[in-house]
């Protein structure tokens, strides 16, 4: 499947959106699958089993942001994998922070922190990786 830049030099928003959506389904159905093959099919300890699905779904995730979420966008691979690294990690710490305000200090029910922090982060990190880790030179 090719994904063609507009005439900005890069993918709309709107395809681009689609196309990260998919991509976290892919990742969520990726994690948990591959854990159960690791750990049911090839009697993994679970613990190895989700360690080594979250580094195939950070590979898999950083080279398909690349290369077909922000297809019109390029710049350093190297750069970009250490800034999505980075990146990565902070929203992570990010997201569980924003969790224990809501859920512990605010007292939200757990279940509408999660899906505020998630949703909220969701778009963020759409518009910051299209933006600052992914928006290298475009590519003609």
């Amino acid at each position: 499947m090719s994904v063609q830049p507009d005439s900005r030099g890069s993918a709309g928003v709107g395809p681009s959106f689609v196309r990260f959506a998919s991509l976290g389904v892919l990742s969520y159905a990726t994690n948990v699958g591959l854990t159960f093959v690791l750990h049911e099919w090839y009697a993994l300890p679970a613990e190895a089993a989700f360690a080594a699905a979250l580094v195939t779904v950070f590979c898999m995730n950083f080279l398909l942001m690349r290369y077909y979420v922000y297809p019109g966008l390029r710049g350093g691979l190297g750069r970009q994998l250490a800034q999505f690294g980075v990146t990565s990690a902070l929203f992570r710490g990010g997201e569980y922070v924003a969790f224990l305000v809501l859920h512990s200090w605010l007292g939200t029910h757990y279940l509408p922190a999660i899906v505020a922090v998630t949703g909220a982060a969701f778009v963020a990190k759409f518009f910051y990786y299209r933006t600052a880790v992914f928006a290298g030179r475009k590519c003609a």
